[in-house]
């Protein structure tokens, strides 16, 4: 998802093909308005001379209302950052895994954060490691930030009960409940509205709860985020404003890995 900005323009004038990236501002004819709005998956955004104005004002400005905002100077940026590649026994972060929190530490303190948030799970702990070292910034790994059994689609629960006995079922599903109470607890500690200024802060944790809490804030079923996936040391950015809008400004971003670095599970 995309930030666009459109301003006035000749109405005349053909606008051109523009590739739409987290950061990019699309120039496009609207008579008079300037508006900002969000882009839901576009890449490419395109519109013909003469009825574009008419389409925007008619089609676009009245639609976009509700989530319109005017140059806001108030934000909060978290930037959710999935661990790297691990091996489970004993638990910590691969050869790759070390190199991809590596690469995206670099890219993180590029955006000058003021604190991270982590995880107490190893793999998350020797993650944010590398992005403190790069930020210079100190973390405290808390338990509310680690992974757990989400209530999830009805394949997934399908699949934590199928041939478990009474007893294990009862375990699953306190552990589920523990899991969905620590993810709530970090949601309303982490999506709080910014009263002034702006800031931006780093959360080293795990692919179902960052997919649970983008859900969340997108005010999207829960019961979804099997849907999405989050590959091993990728970025995801939401901005909150002053007036509790969250924007969604990129899922799962992993440019910062070269192809043979990406990996999934």
């Amino acid at each position: 998802m995309s930030l666009f900005r459109i301003r006035q323009a000749d109405e005349n004038d053909v606008e051109a093909i523009r590739i739409a990236h987290r950061r990019s501002i699309l120039d496009l004819a609207a008579k008079d308005y300037r508006i900002y709005f969000i882009a839901f998956d576009i890449s490419i955004l395109f519109f013909a001379s003469g009825s574009a104005s008419k389409f925007l004002t008619h089609h676009v400005f009245y639609r976009l209302i509700p989530f319109m905002e005017f140059e806001p100077k108030v934000y909060r940026t978290i930037i959710f950052v999935r661990h790297g590649q691990y091996s489970p026994n004993p638990e910590k972060l691969t050869a790759l895994g070390r190199r991809q929190a590596k690469y995206a530490a670099k890219s993180i303190a590029l955006l000058n954060p003021s604190k991270i948030h982590c995880s107490s799970m190893p793999r998350a702990v020797e993650t944010a490691t590398f992005i403190s070292g790069a930020t210079g910034i100190k973390f405290k790994p808390r338990e509310i930030f680690q992974e757990g059994l989400l209530p999830g689609t009805v394949a997934f629960d399908r699949f934590i009960k199928k041939g478990k006995s009474l007893r294990q079922r009862k375990e699953h599903n306190a552990k589920t409940k523990v899991a969905k109470r620590n993810a709530d607890l970090a949601f309303k500690e982490l999506f709080k509205f910014p009263t002034r200024g702006q800031s931006t802060e780093v959360v080293v944790a795990h692919g179902n709860v960052i997919r649970h809490w983008v859900c969340k804030a997108l005010a999207i079923s829960e019961d979804k985020w099997l849907n999405l996936d989050v590959s091993h040391a990728s970025l995801t950015t939401i901005r909150i404003s002053k007036k509790g809008h969250f924007l969604l400004l990129g899922f799962a971003e992993k440019e910062h890995l070269s192809l043979k670095m990406r990996t999934y599970v």
